[in-house]
């Protein structure tokens, strides 16, 4: 769920107060699962508070960051502990699958027991993420305390330092390759995947009388949770509609058929654009087992284009589900309009509290 679209339900003190507790959890390191379930109850007694006309002072006090530190104190050293091994444990899995195909593809020619891998991008990894830990904790204690600077202008700015220290981290690393030994490094990762999943699987039994993961939770869930996201989306597309509609009105065609028909265009544009994309990932995988069949073997270039095609298959799939959902969006727009019996101009003011 988009925190930003949750803070957009409240206004006043409410939307303040949100904003503020969203500000504190981007300054700790709360695992997925903690942070959202939190976020979801904290929204829940803001919303029925703003519903009944319940001041916000109320729920959270006077001062956001003494409540935050209280609201969020079930949160125990152990729980970072877990989460810090189960990303450990993440890094190794993509290391050995990575490190793997190195081997194969690149050093084929070498024993196992010979292989040696580029250590710079691990050293510079590190270095990279030391910085961007020592100026997160530069920068926190002004989190809490710009009042003027939003939660979504932050997680903005953190994202500028982690792209400026990846950025720092490819420029050092360019042209200075540390040789380190391959097999050593695949076999402790693997080692520590391994005893991470054998040491899960019986803390689990001893918890859960059970060696299988439980799924947890989504506390979004519900349909309440998702229509805020149609909400969100709906909004974004009205906006953009009758922002076309006044762009139209400023050269003289201001009628209904006319507006239809440059909403027709648009989707027939989104039609081709869907079209594009397929013929784009197309193009990219055949190129790529092209050129991976000219430096390799038959075996070795298909699996490379077995892993390239499917991570384009992914990016291709989450494309298409953003579209069928924009794409609902557009015919709920339309059929709510038809039924409210308002010429779609007209309906989008409405909707969006505006005048034509």
């Amino acid at each position: 769920m988009n925190l930003e679209t949750m803070k957009s339900q409240f206004s006043g003190d409410y939307r303040e107060a949100f904003d503020g507790a969203y500000k504190y959890v981007l300054t700790q390191s709360f695992p997925a699962s903690y942070f959202d379930e939190k976020m979801a109850e904290l929204y829940d007694l803001l919303l029925t508070a703003q519903t009944d006309g319940k001041p916000a002072e109320k729920i959270v006090g006077t001062d956001i960051e003494t409540f935050c530190k209280d609201y969020f104190s079930d949160f125990e050293p152990e729980n970072r502990l877990a989460g810090s091994l189960k990303s450990l444990f993440g890094i190794a899995v993509v290391f050995v699958l990575f490190g793997l195909v190195d081997w194969r593809c690149v050093e084929e020619t070498l024993p196992f027991g010979e292989f040696r891998i580029n250590g710079s991008p691990i050293l510079c990894g590190l270095g990279s993420g030391a910085v961007l830990a020592a100026l997160f904790r530069m920068v926190q204690p002004l989190v809490m305390k710009a009042k003027k600077i939003s939660a979504g202008a932050w997680a903005v700015i953190y994202c500028v330092m982690l792209i400026a220290a990846v950025t720092a981290a490819t420029v050092l690393m360019k042209g200075n390759r540390i040789s380190l030994p391959g097999a050593p490094l695949l076999i402790g990762s693997a080692a520590y995947a391994v005893l991470y999943l054998l040491v899960s699987a019986v803390l689990r039994y001893r918890k859960t009388g059970s060696i299988l993961a439980k799924k947890q939770e989504n506390p979004y869930k519900d349909s309440y949770y998702k229509n805020l996201e149609d909400k969100d989306v709906r909004r974004i597309i009205e906006k953009g509609w009758l922002k076309r509609y006044r762009k139209l009105s400023r050269r003289g065609k201001t009628t209904e058929a006319t507006f239809r028909d440059e909403i027709n265009r648009l989707e027939s544009i989104n039609t081709i654009i869907r079209w594009c994309y397929v013929v784009m990932f197309i193009g990219i995988a055949v190129y790529n087992g092209i050129d991976a069949l000219r430096k390799y073997d038959l075996l070795n270039a298909l699996c490379f284009f077995a892993v390239i095609s499917a991570f384009e298959l992914l990016v291709w799939l989450l494309l298409q589900k953003i579209d069928r959902q924009n794409a609902a969006q557009r015919a709920h727009i339309l059929a709510d309009c038809e039924a409210a019996g308002l010429s779609l101009p007209a309906f989008l003011a409405q909707e969006l509290g505006e005048t034509l």
